[in-house]
């Protein structure tokens, strides 16, 4: 395969390639060879976006991200040398011993956020954090790996990054991924939360769901299960995390990896407190009860007072919903009353829905049909011109012109030949775009442009924030 190493066996493969492991000839190191099939390197896209991993990994050096140590390219193929790691995935060991322990968590997630913080620091966003995606080493020491679809900040986007193109695991997606929105820093974030939530349960909350619409739907739209209602030995401390970290709204998430980062090295730092870390956030099979305020007090002292979170109990989902009329909740708040921000021909607008004539057309006021906001991706206006409808129209008026002689005549004539001068105008056509890869449209006479403009603008502008 390479001149210059020796392979030993397959690690993996894939439908896009296969993962070696080798031996330097002349130095001796372990490697890992990630090798493109031929079959797909032909495809310049895919090529791309091997090029794409190995220079974001090449600017990237940190303990706990793999490290690239060369690329090859051939006519024929192309090969990532990595470093090479005897650990296990997480995904791996979630399999064969279902849920991790708090104690064990507490140890290597922080790990997963200081890589993840250095690598938003580069500019440069994962986008595919997922257990399978990350190797647990023996001394708790973690890799992050395959950067493969991961995006630098200060590029500019291309066919490879375009907005409005989903890219990832639907699992891990957050809601702006779903819409195919600006990826941020932020959907790093969410994805760790889902992932948070998956090592303390030990299974992902969407993996019994066989339809991606209904998976995308329930991003969308709900809240993960709470755990103290899964498990309610675990601490409250990591239903604020998770809340948090996959807050629908990205400004109501942590800020960065840094923030996060923070409230995970201050329980580790009050290891030496008079309670033992166990004692204070249990380790899932206890039946101790935990003192709330004790948590608090432990989890949020006065001295770092600039953490805001609400304590959730056993409450169900419609209760926590009650309970978020705070600004500073970790829950989006979705219970605001409905109110109508705009209504003209073509529906209304309002701060939860929108309510339009589906099926809407120059002679249809179309059936009166609502979606939820969060389920369009887009709206968009173009004209168009009825030139078929036109002509008929047109040719349709000329027979009377043989009957002149009679005012009903001449009125039918100006009749149909005035609405067939008139379908050669602009007329308006909406186009709705659901997150589910469905078009909605609906046509309006060109007299209707000018609301046809102010409705397509509003929308867009409430999809947008």
């Amino acid at each position: 395969m390479l001149s210059n190493y020796n392979i030993i066996k397959i690690l993996g493969q894939g439908g896009m390639g296969k993962v070696y492991l080798a031996t330097h000839k002349t130095i001796h190191r372990k490697v890992a060879i990630k090798e493109l099939l031929a079959e797909h390197a032909q495809n310049e896209h895919l090529r791309q976006r091997f090029r794409q991993e190995a220079t974001l990994l090449g600017t990237l050096d940190h303990p706990y991200i793999i490290r690239l140590y060369d690329f090859i390219e051939t006519p024929q193929k192309l090969y990532l040398v990595l470093e090479y790691t005897e650990g296990v995935s997480l995904e791996y060991l979630k399999q064969t011993k279902g849920k991790f322990s708090v104690n064990e968590i507490i140890e290597f997630f922080p790990k997963i956020l200081q890589a993840i913080s250095y690598a938003h620091t580069h500019h440069i966003i994962h986008r595919d954090l997922k257990p399978s995606n990350i190797m647990l080493e023996e001394n708790t020491h973690i890799k992050i790996l395959d950067f493969g679809i991961a995006k630098a900040l200060q590029e500019e986007d291309n066919h490879l990054t375009r907005t409005g193109t989903r890219i990832g695991t639907i699992y891990y997606m957050s809601p702006e991924q779903i819409k195919g929105q600006e990826i941020t820093p932020k959907s790093d974030i969410y994805a760790l939360g889902v992932m948070l939530f998956e090592l303390l349960i030990g299974y992902n909350p969407y993996e019994n769901i066989n339809s991606e619409y209904d998976i995308s739907h329930k991003i969308l739209h709900e809240s993960l299960p709470l755990i103290r209602k899964i498990n309610p030995e675990i601490s409250d401390i990591f239903q604020k995390m998770i809340f948090r970290a996959t807050a629908k709204n990205p400004k109501q998430r942590y800020q960065n990896a840094e923030e996060w980062l923070a409230e995970w090295e201050f329980l580790k730092e009050n290891k030496q407190n008079k309670n033992t870390l166990l004692d204070v956030i249990g380790d899932g099979n206890t039946n101790e009860n935990i003192d709330e305020n004790e948590i608090n007090n432990l989890f949020y002292p006065k001295k770092n007072a600039n953490i805001e979170l609400v304590i959730y109990e056993n409450e169900d989902f419609e209760q926590i919903q009650k309970n978020t009329q705070n600004q500073n909740s970790i829950i989006e708040n979705i219970s605001l009353p409905e109110s109508i921000i705009l209504e003209n021909t073509f529906g209304k607008i309002t701060n939860k829905s929108l309510n339009f004539y589906q099926y809407k057309d120059l002679f249809e006021q179309g059936i009166l049909t609502k979606l939820d906001l969060i389920d369009i991706q887009k709206i968009d206006i173009q004209t168009h011109r009825e030139a078929g409808s036109g002509i008929f129209l047109l040719c349709v008026s000329m027979p009377f012109l043989l009957f002149s002689g009679y005012l009903f005549t001449i009125l039918l004539f100006l009749l149909f030949f005035g609405v067939g001068l008139m379908c050669f105008l602009e007329f308006p056509l909406i186009t709705i775009h659901l997150i589910n890869q469905k078009k909605i449209k609906m046509k309006g006479w060109f007299y209707e442009y000018k609301d046809a403009r102010i409705f397509v603008k509003k929308m867009n502008e409430i999809i947008k924030n």
